[in-house]
């Protein structure tokens, strides 16, 4: 099984909870919000403009 990436993402508007490409559940997120979520739903949430990618 391929190792899952994280990217650490920055809430822009509420987020329900959902269960993650490695199959934990993620929120429910508020805007303002941190978290670290796979990659791959990272994507889904900035293409969606629910979320902001954090660079560190």
């Amino acid at each position: 099984m391929a190792e899952t990436e994280y990217r650490k993402v920055r809430i822009t508007s509420s987020v329900p909870e959902f269960r993650g490409t490695d199959l934990e559940v993620y929120g429910p997120f508020e805007e303002g919000d941190e978290a670290e979520v796979p990659k791959d739903n990272a994507e889904i949430l900035e293409n969606r403009g629910n979320a902001e990618q954090v660079n560190n």
